[in-house]
């Protein structure tokens, strides 16, 4: 699941717009959509070169049914080679656990980037022993469509970038979907900023009804999954779940009349409706 902290750093809502048209005019953006490259096997690894130069910015290991202290299912990632490059993140202990972060998330020199790099060489982003989840890891899987913030170093000057990636079920897998990464010198980058109005047009064109049990919700195929919550006005989470079928119903306990907030999330981009239920 995704730590709540996640909610302090940001949630895209229509500030996001004004961050986005506020850097659009200077921003270098390289973004690169590969195909989605999944890794199972242990010991298995994706080499991630952010600005497609050639030279390997961070290695991503999967470990799957290891490990001395038990059996062990774990992601790692750590910056390759002998540079300053960074993950964003925290660091607790002697632990580094980087961030799983929402797009539009703005990254820039004040991020904290203990989440590996440096003197904080690796970085976990998911450590599970005998079934049991380290707390503090914020990529447990089942996770789809999370953000890691990246800094790089070329020529002893830093970058801002990130990628994104779903961890699978018991955190056995992990797949690399796209990446991004600001040219500018020292230059902040917006998260996801290239996949935002996609995806903000897509959600627009989800139908919400009202039912004599529940919420129905008609998605446009292009979402290949949506994530749904719904709340009652005091925040209260009532119902939470992933469908992915064109049509779905959400079943609910509910008032018999009463006003609900639906909550709709794809690859880290989320809008919210007020649905009246009589």
């Amino acid at each position: 699941m995704k730590k709540d902290f996640k909610k302090e750093i940001l949630k895209y809502t229509s500030a996001a717009t004004a961050v986005l048209a506020g850097t659009s005019a200077t921003a270098q953006y390289q973004y690169t959509d590969i195909k989605d490259t999944t890794i199972s096997s242990n010991n298995g690894f994706y080499n991630l070169d952010i600005n497609q130069d050639g030279v390997i910015d961070f290695k991503i290991t999967q470990y799957v049914d290891t490990g001395g202290l038990g059996t062990t299912n774990a992601v790692i990632i750590q910056p390759y080679g002998a540079n300053d490059n960074a993950v964003a993140g925290e660091k607790i202990s002697i632990y580094n656990y980087p961030f799983n972060l929402n797009a539009a998330v703005v990254l820039d020199g004040t991020t904290d980037w203990r989440g590996a790099g440096g003197n904080y060489n690796n970085g976990y982003l998911t450590f599970v022993v005998d079934g049991q989840n380290y707390p503090n890891s914020n990529w447990v899987g089942p996770e789809t469509d999370g953000f890691l913030g990246l800094k790089i170093y070329v020529n002893s000057l830093p970058h801002y970038g990130w990628a994104r990636l779903d961890i699978g079920a018991d955190s056995k897998s992990f797949t690399v979907k796209d990446f991004s990464v600001n040219l500018s010198v020292d230059s902040s980058i917006v998260v996801g900023s290239e996949l935002i109005g996609q995806v903000e047009n897509l959600l627009e064109h989800v139908k919400i009804g009202v039912t004599e049990n529940g919420i129905k919700f008609f998605k446009p195929n292009s979402i290949e999954n949506l994530q749904i919550k719904i709340f009652d006005l005091t925040g209260r989470l009532l119902k939470e779940e992933a469908i992915s079928e064109e049509v779905s119903e959400l079943f609910f306990q509910k008032e018999a009349t009463a006003l609900y907030i639906v909550e709709l999330e794809s690859e880290g981009v989320t809008r919210r409706e007020k649905v009246f239920v009589y």
